[in-house]
């Protein structure tokens, strides 16, 4: 454990620090940074995926989902502080950081008694509001390296807007790069254990998994070095939770996560609990695990009422089920999708939801992404139809009179992107 102290400084560090991270991490980095988010590491995946089911030059690319060994305790410390110096920060900083791990020593609490003083010479510290931020430092040193490789070819994406070389992406320690065929796999391995050497950071290789990103191709891939392997076709893992494989599965997905919100609700349902307390339940739970899916593998019609009778049926009668249950719920569906503050439980509507979701993704695309995130986001939208994607245009709070209420589309794009009254609705 920290004490406060401690925790006080390194706060005030990991706050002033934040702020000029976006300037130095690389832009495929997205944990931990600031107006980053998890989602577009999933759509650097999602897109690389549809660029080399579409693109014939991209039809062997392969993605390695890097697994590191004790991320944080295995940092070698005279490495962070050269990466500090290296990437320019001011040499009072870099003193700083070496005055808060030198000379750190630990003992471990077990049954009640405590054990001996023990030195630590290495890592960052767990719990240390600066420990992600210093992490993220280190691995840029691979991101780069990987990144400034000329025999990596790795994935272009292309769309009408212009292309993007992909090679690597991550979400702190989930790291993926991505080649363009076999043979670049051993040059990344190479990269690897230098960077080990250096860093501390071990490549778990019988963790890390390699991926076909087009199955077509997946049975005539060459033998990787032990212990890598291609991932089975029909293989699904799971990758910053979402299940990816060289075929993705959105049925599997949605089933996936209904298992696992039955699993997490089984306990609070056995409790006594009201209408009111479960439905914050819903929103405090559900809803968000629905989104951050439906953010990446859109549901189908079913799927949406499936839940919703769920998200229902757990409400008024305590059970996560989409099966007819008996009684009655004691409030108009209207009214008790009302807010509190009106009468209502503020129950969620999932469709409603989904469809906010889309709206806001497709407008913050329009509005504040760069031209990067412009071409990637028309890749994803395409989803694999055309080798150079069409570029997605979006009128930003553009709200057009509609000649009946808005719809939910096949994808999240053509649902925040707000089609026309013949597409494909529903």
């Amino acid at each position: 454990m920290l004490d406060t102290d401690y925790k006080l400084v390194t706060r005030i560090f990991a706050t002033r620090t934040s702020k000029k991270l976006y300037m130095i991490i690389h832009p495929n980095q997205n944990g931990f940074v600031p107006f980053r988010t998890i989602h577009a590491t999933v759509d650097l995946f999602t897109a690389a995926q549809a660029a080399a089911k579409a693109d014939p030059a991209m039809e062997e690319a392969l993605a390695l989902l890097l697994d590191f060994m004790k991320a944080y305790d295995s940092v070698d410390r005279d490495f962070l502080y050269a990466v500090l110096d290296w990437l320019g920060f001011p040499p009072q900083y870099t003193a700083s950081m070496r005055s808060l791990h030198e000379g750190t020593r630990v003992h471990f609490l077990a049954n009640g008694y405590r054990s001996r003083w023990v030195q630590v010479t290495c890592g960052i510290r767990q719990g240390c509001p600066l420990a992600p931020l210093l992490f993220l430092l280190v691995l840029e040193a691979l991101y780069r390296r990987i990144d400034s490789d000329v025999r990596i070819e790795g994935i272009t994406l292309r769309s009408a807007a212009g292309t993007v070389n992909l090679k690597v992406g991550g979400y702190a320690d989930d790291t993926a790069s991505y080649v363009r065929r076999a043979a670049e796999v051993i040059i990344i391995l190479a990269i690897a254990r230098v960077f080990a050497k250096a860093s501390g950071l071990q490549l778990n290789a019988s963790k890390t998994l390699v991926i076909a990103l087009n199955p077509t191709t997946a049975a005539r891939q060459p033998q990787l070095p032990e212990p890598l392997k291609v991932q089975g076709l029909t293989v699904l893992s799971r990758y910053l939770g979402i299940p990816v494989g060289s075929i993705p599965d959105e049925n599997y997905t949605w089933q996936l996560a209904r298992t696992q919100l039955i699993t997490r609700l089984a306990l609070a349902a056995r409790k006594t609990t009201t209408a009111d307390q479960r439905s914050l339940v819903v929103m405090a739970i559900v809803i968000p695990k629905l989104l951050f899916i439906g953010r990446h593998q859109w549901p189908t019609r079913d799927i949406i009422l499936a839940f919703q009778r769920m998200i229902t049926n757990y409400v008024w009668h305590a059970r996560f089920t989409d099966d007819t249950v008996t009684g009655r719920a004691w409030l108009n569906g209207h009214i008790a999708a009302l807010p509190r503050s009106k009468g209502g439980l503020a129950i969620p509507d999932l469709k409603t939801e989904l469809m906010a979701l889309a709206a806001v993704t497709a407008n913050n695309w329009a509005v504040e992404a760069d031209t990067v995130s412009h071409i990637i986001g028309d890749v994803v939208a395409g989803n694999g139809g055309k080798a150079v994607a069409d570029a997605l245009y979006v009128t930003p709070r553009q709200t057009p009179t509609h000649a009946t209420s808005r719809r939910m589309y096949p994808t999240l794009w053509t649902t925040g992107s707000s089609p026309g009254e013949d597409a494909d609705c529903w």
